[in-house]
């Protein structure tokens, strides 16, 4: 059975969230790879790179909102120059506040919000979607 995404993506600085989000999609079959970054800082250079050097870009990203160094507010905000149309990203929070969910409505780029965790019937719609 081939995966429905060739490569995913996790940007987090959970490492429980990496962890749980990872197992469920590899031993669902769910993508052929993932990669994961713990901070929006690190995932913007990592990915211009990509970009630059023409290599595959991740078909679905799972963002947390809040992280050091460069948050996932901050990441949408740079993105948005190198972003392929065909990535569709998930925010991803622990966060209840309407006004993160109200926020996360104002980026074209962002699919959906999920709070945390994301279980596997989710993960499987989302993965189908892509």
């Amino acid at each position: 059975m081939t995966a429905p995404v060739h490569t995913a993506c996790i940007i987090d600085d959970d490492i429980t969230f990496i962890f749980v989000t990872n197992h469920l999609v590899e031993s669902n079959q769910l993508s052929e790879e993932i990669i994961t970054y713990k901070n929006g800082r690190e995932a913007i250079d990592e990915l211009k790179t990509l970009q630059e050097n023409e290599e595959r870009f991740p078909e679905v990203i799972f963002l947390d909102i809040n992280m050091p160094v460069l948050d996932g507010w901050g990441f949408l905000d740079e993105i948005k120059t190198i972003l392929p149309q065909s990535v569709r990203i998930y925010l991803t929070s622990s966060s209840i506040d309407e006004r993160d969910l109200d926020r996360s409505k104002s980026y074209d780029e962002v699919c959906e919000y999920l709070v945390k965790p994301v279980d596997i019937e989710t993960l499987t719609r989302i993965f189908n979607e892509a």
